[in-house]
Order: C-alpha cells, then sequence, then structure tokens
C-alpha cells in the first residue's frame, strides 16, 4: 500500500502534495480503510470506515486537476465554506430519491439540507465533490478533522 500511495502522491502536484500526505495521515490515524486504484484519468484514493464500511473521503484526478469528495455524516454548519464550494453545491445534480424519483438500487439517499438559507436535496456522489486549490485547502482540512471526530 505505501508503495501504490507514494506513487499516487509523485503524481499530485508539488504544491498540493503535504496537503494530500496531511490528510492521509489523519485518515490513517482513525482506522480508516484505504483503497488506491489507478484509473485512466489518474488515481483514484479511497478512504472507508471500518465502522460503516461507507466511503467517507475521496480524492481523484480530473482533467482540471485534483478533486476531493467529502461524505459528510456529522453536521457541516460547523465549517464555513469558501463561495466557489457554494457555487459547486448549487450545481451539483438533485437527488431522485429525495426528490420522489427513482434511482439505481445501489443508490444511497443524498444529502437533503440548508446552506446560505436555500433548502437542497442533493445526491451524494456529487453535492460536496471540490476542486483542490489554495482557497480551498484549509476548508477541507477543517471539514474533514470534524468528520474524523465522528467516526471514532
Amino acid at each position: 500500500m505505501t508503495e501504490q500511495f507514494n506513487e499516487f502522491l509523485e503524481s499530485v502536484d508539488p504544491k498540493h502534495r503535504a496537503f494530500v500526505q496531511e490528510l492521509h495521515e489523519m485518515f490513517l490515524g482513525t482506522g480508516t480503510k484505504v483503497t488506491i486504484e489507478k484509473k485512466a484519468a489518474g488515481f483514484l484514493v479511497v478512504y472507508k470506515s471500518a465502522k460503516t464500511k461507507k466511503s467517507v473521503f475521496n480524492i481523484y484526478f480530473r482533467k482540471n486537476g485534483l478533486h476531493v469528495r467529502l461524505y459528510p455524516a456529522a453536521s457541516s454548519n460547523k465549517v464555513t465554506l469558501t463561495d466557489y464550494m457554494v457555487s459547486e453545491i448549487d450545481k451539483a445534480v438533485d437527488c431522485k430519491r429525495l426528490k420522489g424519483g427513482e434511482c439505481s438500487d445501489k443508490c444511497v439517499t443524498g444529502y437533503d439540507f440548508e446552506l446560505c438559507g436555500k433548502h437542497y436535496k442533493k445526491c451524494r456522489l456529487c453535492c460536496f465533490a471540490f476542486l483542490v486549490t489554495e482557497e480551498s485547502k484549509p476548508v477541507i482540512e477543517t471539514w474533514v478533522k470534524e468528520e474524523l471526530v465522528e467516526l471514532l
């Protein structure tokens, strides 16, 4: 696993490596299970709760850079999001199940929440997916720390 993670880390932009390494160590410190897969666009790193076996965090690549996806279990009211992050949530696909429609049998129902005075019903897979930037890194790190408290 260490060799595979090191290969992944080498593919990360140097300005984000310390951030990714720190997140990785935080997850490992909680006993979170880590899987690393090489995909066409780059690596996909998935962190799963040892208790629930559900994904809690992903790191992956897209054409425009390094992205993260959070699957928050705790209230995100403790985290102040950037304008970019709020706009990404706003653009995310609505959850078909929460809107009264049908989705895949494997679908886990999305998130029903309020943010900035607006009510959202968003898909779990795209709601909290963000490009890693200098502005988003401290927010992501704070959010992960809040979520890890819930995992313990």
